[in-house]
């Protein structure tokens, strides 16, 4: 573990939040930093309760390094990092898209594409006015950006399927690119593949929720009939005492007579 990295814990230890944030975001600016950033990014998940603060208040500053990591397996870590913070903190991610949407780095345009997603995925109505980038991003000049633009519309889709459809088709009709059409098409295809998952799921739920109901109801019966025969034997077991006591009672009107005859 790196001096710089051993500080911040020990600021951290001690309950000095601020002084650690300052001191993160001095050393993100200094020049030469690439080994302070990738022992930053490798422990940030490890400052536990903090750490949600520490990339909250960091927010913009670490996105910036979606623009200059070009290690993938640092930049996905980072991604992951900040997934809890973009899910729970949709409003961070909204103020930033759009530039680095723009931005001419591709990393920086996926990067920026895989938050979207994981934050949509949770806060679909933020990010309904990215739908006309999104789509824009169906022709990126790479692939890997392409793909994420692709995820990213179909998890819009689940909440803003018509949206999505309407916008695509109308794109689709002016845009001659073959890669285009390729993707658009996709986008539609899961967002249908998703739609009848959640009809069949809606279905599922529905068919549960009155197998439920009917299976209350006739437990409901069951304890009903339970009672009613409950009541039965009891009414029977009376009727049988009562028999007894009749049985009883002409046999005693019998032996009364007996002994006045024989008086």
């Amino acid at each position: 573990m790196s001096e710089d990295i051993k500080n911040i814990k020990e600021m951290l230890n001690e309950d000095k939040i601020n002084l650690a944030i300052d001191f993160i975001k001095s050393k993100l600016t200094e020049k030469n930093n690439e080994d302070f950033i990738e022992n930053l990014i490798n422990n940030l998940s490890h400052f536990e309760l903090k750490t949600e603060l520490i990339t909250k208040v960091l927010f913009s500053d670490l996105i910036k390094l979606l623009n200059f990591l070009k290690d993938d397996v640092l930049r996905y870590s980072l991604l992951l990092v900040l997934k809890s913070t973009v899910e729970k903190e949709p409003d961070l991610l909204v103020n930033l898209a759009s530039d680095y949407l723009r931005s001419e780095n591709p990393n920086a345009r996926e990067g920026i594409l895989v938050l979207l997603i994981y934050s949509a995925n949770k806060n679909p109505e933020k990010f309904k006015s990215f739908i006309e980038e999104g789509i824009e991003l169906l022709a990126d000049k790479e692939d890997f950006v392409q793909k994420k633009a692709v995820d990213f519309l179909s998890t819009l889709g689940k909440k803003y399927y018509i949206e999505i459809e309407k916008a695509l088709i109308e794109k689709l009709e002016t845009n001659p690119k073959e890669q285009f059409k390729e993707n658009g098409e996709l986008v539609l295809k899961k967002m249908i593949d998703l739609k009848n998952l959640q009809e069949e799921e809606l279905k599922k739920k529905k068919i549960e929720s009155i197998k439920k109901e009917l299976d209350k109801k006739e437990t409901e019966i069951a304890e009903v009939e339970i009672e009613i025969t409950k009541e039965t034997l009891k009414k029977k077991e009376k009727e049988q005492e009562l028999k007894e006591k009749e049985k009883e009672l002409i046999k005693k009107e019998q032996e009364i007579k007996e002994k006045e005859l024989k008086e």
